[in-house]
C-alpha cells in the first residue's frame, strides 16, 4: 500500500512524537522509518501540515520556524498522517537552518 512513497520525502505527523520532515524508508503499520529527519517545532509559510508539504516553510528572515537538525535515521511510531511533498517545500525545507539551543 505505501510502495510510492517509499524513498520520497514526506511530512510524518505522530500522535505522541510530534511532526517530523525526511526520506521515508519504510512503512510498517503506524511505524515510519524516515532517514535524515527533522524534527519541526514550529513553522510559518502554511496554516496547515498539507499547505506546509506544498509550498514549504518560510526561509528568510523567519526566526519564528524551528525545525531541528537532522538525525540520520527515526522511526516514528504511531504515526497518523503521512503528506508527500512537492519539489518547492523540500527546497524550502533545505533552506531553514537547523534550529539550535
Amino acid at each position: 500500500m505505501y510502495e510510492n512513497i517509499i524513498g520520497k520525502k514526506a511530512i510524518i505527523r505522530a500522535r505522541d512524537a510530534g511532526v517530523h520532515y525526511g526520506t521515508v524508508e519504510a512503512v510498517e503499520g503506524r511505524t515510519v522509518v524516515l532517514t535524515d529527519s527533522r524534527r519541526i517545532w514550529r513553522w510559518r509559510g502554511g496554516n496547515t501540515l498539507s499547505d506546509l508539504s506544498i509550498t514549504g516553510p518560510a526561509t528568510s528572515g523567519d526566526d519564528y520556524t524551528r525545525i531541528a537538525p537532522a538525525v540520520g535515521r527515526i522511526a516514528v511510531l504511531d504515526a497518523c498522517e503521512i503528506i508527500t511533498t512537492t519539489a518547492a517545500a523540500d527546497t524550502r525545507f533545505a533552506e531553514v537552518l537547523p534550529w539550535t539551543m
